[in-house]
């Protein structure tokens, strides 16, 4: 149970930083857009990326916290 626990908190700290450096991606390309518009391009598909795999890590967190309990 306790190499669970340590796992769960593992994937957690993973997932926090997967998020906080998708974050900074969209803050480097929306500054970038300003400039040209092919970043504009480049960003509205990071953001639908960003929507992509925010519902990947919704969905690995609901399995994770599904593992444990």
């Amino acid at each position: 149970m306790a190499n669970r626990h340590k796992d769960f908190l593992l994937d957690l700290k993973i997932v926090s930083v997967m998020l906080h450096d998708q974050i900074h991606l969209v803050k480097i390309l929306a500054n970038l857009h300003k400039k040209n518009f092919l970043y504009l391009l480049n960003f509205l598909h990071a953001c639908l990326f960003l929507v992509h795999s925010e519902a990947l890590v919704a969905a690995h967190i609901r399995m994770l916290v599904i593992a444990i309990l």
